[in-house]
């Protein structure tokens, strides 16, 4: 119950944040350029992955830290898994899921994000199949993914790279794509309701998810926006 409340709090103040950012984003896209898809719309065809993966999913569950080091899963906890990609060959039992999830239960562990203003985290899992191997199997390092998709080609693979490398709860998604010469040049775009400030910029990458450079484009305040303070 504690970690639920807690958890309403913060998605009430982002849901706060949404709805601001739906009425400020009047983004004019360049020709050839596509706007993000959320990442659940996209399917098994939209990856171009480097491994011969027939199923990937994303699981979230919640744990809250003894001295902010060390990491266990709470007994009665929830797995809420919110994309599917692909077809698996047979589900994954209870104890599976109990076992994977505990493989990243660690402090080091590089998806997982605290949830202001209560001292939970958020644990994110990539779970997948391989074509031959029935086994399920979890990405525990970055590295992972980067191998697993190789050279990022599609706004499939750019999407999920973001929302794995994301570094806080807060931060800004990718709004759309263009390929620009050998580079992939990524457009953000939001308001930040908890200092009430809108940004759009340009980021620069190379097919890996290197950055290579940034171009500011707009940042300004809002008008009649009250700053949220958590």
């Amino acid at each position: 119950m504690r970690y639920l409340v807690k958890y309403v709090i913060f998605i009430v103040l982002m849901g706060v944040c949404t709805s601001l950012m739906a009425k400020e984003l009047h983004v004019k896209l360049e020709q050839s350029e596509q706007k993000f898809k959320q990442l659940e719309a996209y399917t098994l065809n939209d990856y171009h992955f480097a491994w011969h993966i027939i199923y990937m999913d994303i699981m979230n569950f919640y744990s809250e830290a003894s001295n902010g080091k060390i990491f266990k899963l709470p007994s009665n906890v929830v797995f809420r898994t919110s994309i599917k990609v692909g077809e698996a060959t047979k589900a994954l039992s209870k104890k599976n899921e109990i076992w994977l999830a505990k493989a990243i239960l660690k402090k080091e562990y590089f998806w997982k994000g605290m949830m202001p203003p209560s001292s939970i985290y958020a644990f994110t899992s990539l779970r997948f199949v391989e074509k031959g191997d029935a086994r399920y199997k979890a990405i525990t390092e970055l590295k992972d993914i980067n191998d697993m998709l190789g050279s990022i080609d599609t706004m499939a693979e750019w999407r999920l790279w973001f929302y794995a490398t994301r570094t806080d709860m807060g931060e800004t998604l990718p709004y759309s794509y263009k390929k620009v010469g050998n580079l992939h040049r990524i457009r953000f775009a939001s308001v930040n309701s908890f200092s009430c400030v809108y940004h759009e910029y340009f980021n620069y990458y190379d097919d890996h998810g290197n950055f290579v450079k940034t171009k500011k484009l707009k940042e300004y305040s809002i008008k009649g926006c009250s700053e949220i303070l958590i």
